[in-house]
């Protein structure tokens, strides 16, 4: 066994543990979706189809490109969950809205899966909430390092527009020594 810190030791289990949770809550939203004759892609769609909105913001809030949308928004329709509006102010954008059958599943879909999901049964209120922090704190802190590697990449690149990565290695930080987590 490769000699570890504490901090990287505690970095893999706390690696291992979020992907074993994201693992279950997958399987369990698989497993409703299907129990419904839905894809989890359905399933995806009618969660963040929380109002009308374009297709086009359908694929941002989704982080998928809008080919993939279509194909969503297609097996919302044949479900009649969902239904494409011409936009009122520009006939050339598609406007998606849920159907009251759509709103009625997505409500459905939504109490089975947070109410059966492991911080729901094992953490109360306030914990929940301390988790909710973190967690954005963690999506705050990725979002940040991805705007300094497209900066980083867009310079090296002479490209303002270049795309970096989401989760960036960056080859200047130090290792780490070890130490209290908890002091960091």
């Amino acid at each position: 066994m490769p000699d570890r810190s504490r901090e990287d030791e505690l970095n893999l289990c706390i690696m291992d543990a979020l992907s074993e949770v994201l693992k279950r809550a997958a399987a369990f939203g698989q497993g409703l979706a299907q129990l419904l004759g839905l894809s989890v892609s359905d399933f995806v769609g009618l969660h963040k189809l929380e109002e009308p909105m374009t297709m086009k913001e359908m694929g941002r809030r989704m982080h998928c490109d809008p080919s993939f949308v279509t194909v969503v928004i297609n097996g919302l329709e044949k479900h009649g969950l969902a239904r494409r509006e011409t936009s009122e102010r520009d006939r050339r954008i598609k406007t998606v809205v849920l159907t009251a059958e759509g709103v009625s599943m997505r409500e459905r879909l939504e109490k089975e899966f947070a109410t059966r999901m492991p911080w729901a049964k094992a953490l109360d209120m306030g914990e929940r909430e301390c988790l909710l922090t973190i967690l954005r704190k963690m999506i705050a802190a990725a979002d940040a390092a991805s705007i300094a590697a497209d900066a980083v990449g867009a310079a090296r690149l002479g490209d303002a527009d270049c795309p970096g990565e989401s989760w960036p290695v960056i080859a200047d930080e130090p290792a780490a020594t070890g130490g209290d987590p908890a002091a960091n």
